[in-house]
């Protein structure tokens, strides 16, 4: 039998450990998976006790601003679809997205109750969209995937 080296040379042995899975999943049984987060403000993506490692982050995210009255209200987002998930009528468009949106969100991650981040980095430059303008792509560590009619554009929501 070959001896298997390399990146998967663990992939065949029984390892004594268990797995977890941390999401944001809409608890009340309807498709609203999404937090917002106003200017200024913190969110928790999830806390673990104990050891481990993270082996998979995934999010989709995206930075409206309003620029003109929304068809929706703002205040009952909580119990509607988020704007974006609604085909504008007759082609008007309300709102755009923030093109420095990826600059101005930054990702903070602490290990072992530390006082100050390991992790401080912009959310953009930590999931490889640079300069605020996600493409597809597809490596190693990361992957950046955004609908074709959203290429092109500063800010863009994508997936990472």
């Amino acid at each position: 039998m070959n001896n298997i080296n390399g990146l998967f040379g663990d992939l065949t042995k029984v390892a004594n450990a268990r797995n977890g899975r941390l999401s944001s999943w809409d608890h009340s049984g309807k498709n609203q998976d999404y937090w917002e987060v106003p200017a200024g403000k913190t969110t928790c993506l999830g806390e673990i006790e104990g050891p481990g490692c993270i082996t998979h982050m995934w999010m989709t995210s995206s930075c409206r601003r309003v620029v003109a009255p929304s068809i929706m209200d703002p205040q009952q987002m909580a119990q509607a679809a988020p704007v974006m998930g609604i085909g504008p009528a007759l082609g008007v468009v309300w709102d755009d997205y923030d093109p420095f949106y990826y600059r101005k969100v930054l990702i903070s991650i602490t290990w072992d109750d530390q006082d100050s981040p390991s992790v401080l980095a912009p959310l953009g430059d930590f999931f490889c969209i640079g300069n605020s303008y996600p493409g597809n792509f597809s490596s190693l560590p990361f992957n950046v995937s955004l609908k074709p009619e959203e290429a092109g554009r500063f800010g863009a929501p994508c997936s990472v």
